[in-house]
C-alpha cells in the first residue's frame, strides 16, 4: 500500500470578507493543530492582496494535483479562494473529484440579496 503525501496550503485572504482577521484563519487553524498534536505541520503560505495573486494560488494547487498519491489541503482565509483552489483540480480529476468545504456559515447570496454586497 502507497504511502499518502498531505500538502497544506496556507491561503491568507480577505478581499472577499471585509473582517479584517478572516486572512489568519489558516495561521490560526496550523497553530492550534500544532500544539494539540506536539508536531510542526509543515505547510505553504500564499497570501493574496490583490485579484492578481490568485492566479499564483491556482498555479500552486495545479502542480500539486498532478503530484500522484498525495492529499491536499487548502486552508482560508474567505470563501474566494475556492476557485483558484478548487478549479485546478476539477481541470485534472475532471468528474473523479472529491471536494470537502467547511465553512463558517453558508455563502448563499448573491450581490443583490447580499446586504454587505457579497456573493
Amino acid at each position: 500500500m502507497l504511502k499518502k503525501i498531505v500538502n497544506v496550503t496556507q491561503v491568507r485572504c480577505s478581499i472577499g470578507q471585509k473582517n479584517p482577521h478572516v486572512n489568519i484563519g489558516s495561521k490560526r487553524i496550523i497553530s492550534d493543530l500544532n500544539k494539540t498534536s506536539g508536531k510542526q505541520i509543515p505547510s505553504t503560505v500564499i497570501k493574496i492582496k490583490t485579484c492578481e495573486d490568485y492566479e499564483s494560488v491556482y498555479m500552486h494547487n495545479k502542480k500539486l494535483c498532478q503530484r500522484p498519491n498525495t492529499i491536499n489541503i487548502n486552508l482560508g482565509g474567505d470563501h474566494s479562494i475556492s476557485a483558484s483552489t478548487i478549479q485546478p483540480y476539477i481541470d485534472h480529476y475532471k468528474k473523479d473529484l472529491l471536494v470537502i468545504w467547511v465553512d463558517a456559515h453558508a455563502d448563499v447570496n448573491t450581490k443583490i440579496s447580499s446586504l454587505t454586497n457579497n456573493s
